[in-house]
């Protein structure tokens, strides 16, 4: 047990350490701190100089009763801010609630969406692919497809997807990813065929106008035809209008399909415009033919 003396000090420490922490630094002086708190350091030096085996003639609740007092004055205001705290606190525990559920829900809902898109675009590739394969089937390929794979986001962010497509270079041989080694002719089969499927895979397509560049060029004769009569009846079955450039060498081939041509000749670069345009249309109903005769050539008289 300790002795007396020892347990005097630790008293006097603990006074100190309190009165210290309550703002009455060592060695105050009227004016800068109350003076009740300076009533308390003088009883706190008197009780540190007296004997400490002596009885001592300053009780420690007689040291601690300045502090003990403004404690209990600010004891009603501390309950009262306590109970606001408390208050305020359940208050934001109660509306955090509420945003978690609300968010929660929120969550399930954009899983929920987020499920009918991915299974609604799955699907459009899943026709986009088998017409892929359809139409190099057709050319009597040996069959071609869309590898997909859905990137999904955490939450509400940008959505991801990468497809590839491969083909078959032979009827044993496996599908190959579009960018290997190919020849163009190859390569460029099989975008036409692509952008193709992906009309066909389409059900609003009605009055749409697709356009391609380079029509046919760069093909063999028989790839060119058999592209060639593809688009044609892509466009006669999907109902829209397909715009394609190509060089003069694909003319003839082009005129066997389409329904009308336009001829831009650029006759030599000091030339600053082509030469006149020449069209050509293509109707089963020659009456339809002529009745549209004069509104084509109206503009003649003005070049």
């Amino acid at each position: 047990m300790p002795r007396p003396g020892r347990l005097r000090r630790n008293v006097e420490d603990h006074l100190r350490n309190a009165y210290a922490h309550y703002g009455l630094p060592a060695g105050a002086v009227t004016g800068v701190v109350d003076e009740d708190l300076l009533l308390a350091q003088r009883l706190r030096d008197a009780f540190a100089e007296e004997e400490a085996s002596a009885l001592p003639r300053t009780g420690f609740d007689e040291v601690a009763a300045p502090l003990q007092t403004r404690l209990d004055g600010h004891s009603d205001k501390d309950a009262v801010e306590a109970a606001r705290i408390t208050s305020g606190r359940s208050l934001r525990e109660e509306a955090l609630a509420k945003l978690t559920r609300a968010a929660e829900r929120s969550g399930h809902t954009l899983q929920a969406l987020q499920d009918m898109i991915e299974h609604h675009i799955e699907g459009l590739f899943v026709q986009i692919s088998d017409a892929f394969n359809a139409l190099d089937r057709q050319r009597s390929g040996d069959g071609a497809r869309l590898d997909y794979i859905s990137v999904r986001p955490e939450g509400a962010r940008p959505w991801r997807w990468q497809v590839t497509p491969r083909w078959k270079r032979s009827s044993r041989g496996a599908f190959v990813h579009y960018r290997e080694n190919a020849n163009g002719a190859q390569v460029k089969v099989h975008a036409i065929q692509l952008v193709l499927a992906a009309v066909l895979a389409d059900a609003e397509t009605r009055g749409r106008v697709l356009i391609l560049d380079e029509l046919g060029n760069s093909l063999g004769e028989v790839n060119r035809k058999d592209m060639l009569a593809a688009l044609r009846d892509v466009a006669r079955r999907q109902h829209l209008t397909i715009l394609g450039t190509c060089q003069d060498s694909v003319l003839v081939d082009a005129a066997a399909v389409c329904d009308e041509l336009l001829w831009f000749v650029h006759a030599s670069s000091s030339d600053a415009y082509n030469q006149p345009t020449r069209t050509w249309g293509h109707d089963l109903d020659g009456k339809r033919v002529e009745l549209t005769a004069d509104w084509i050539t109206a503009g003649r008289s003005h070049a």
